[in-house]
């Protein structure tokens, strides 16, 4: 349902960052719904709600943990998560960017990183999420690749994604990744966002298995 997800979508669109409380905002979410009750909206009840995004309850262990990251494209300094380490820490994020766990991403190049894994490692899974808040002009990549090297010079490509941006679509999540075998030390991330409408492109890890 739109309502209270609107609501949610104004507070993190049209708010600083300084000035946003999540423990502020959820206090005010009822009154709001009974208002919108009251004017025959049918929006959800916010005393159903699910909480915090079932990724974000516990750090994730995996084989990038704590690497290198060189970034070949800069993340923005408004959305910086924790910085250098931001996509390897094994901190996911939650529902919305502004958490301090999402890195974002405004250049036409959108995410462009290198994980050093520092050494030749089997691999199996490849992965990163990524998010939707069309309001805000967040919007999932129009293009993902990935890819594996030995030297950090040449790269064997193991995945290549494209898909049209659904700027219809208010809020959404979709992890983007390969699946199968292959062996290196060096692996390349790239999520470009779509050409016909830009915008920004978060993600909270870069997940390697």
């Amino acid at each position: 349902m739109i309502y209270p997800r609107i609501l949610a979508l104004s507070e993190v669109a049209w708010s600083a960052p300084e000035n946003r409380a999540w423990e502020d905002f959820h206090k005010r979410v009822p009154k709001a719904v009974a208002h919108l009750k009251s004017k025959g909206y049918h929006p959800f009840d916010p005393a159903g709600e699910v909480g915090s995004r079932p990724e974000s309850g516990e750090a994730v262990d995996h084989l990038a943990l704590g690497k290198k990251v060189t970034y070949h494209a800069p993340y923005s300094t408004a959305y910086p998560a924790q910085g250098e380490s931001a996509l390897t820490d094994g901190i996911r994020g939650d529902w919305t960017y502004g958490d301090g766990a999402w890195q974002g991403f405004i250049s036409r190049h959108g995410l462009d990183v290198t994980v050093d894994l520092g050494k030749e490692t089997e691999v199996r899974s490849i992965s990163a999420d990524f998010m939707q808040v069309a309001g805000a002009e967040v919007f999932l990549p129009g293009e993902v690749s990935v890819s594996i090297s030995s030297d950090g010079s040449v790269f064997v490509p193991l995945h290549v994604q494209r898909d049209e941006t659904d700027k219809e679509k208010a809020i959404g999540f979709r992890t983007v990744g390969w699946e199968g075998t292959a062996k290196g030390r060096y692996v390349r991330y790239t999520a470009r966002p779509g050409k016909k409408y830009g915008g920004w492109v978060f993600t909270d890890e870069i997940v390697i298995k």
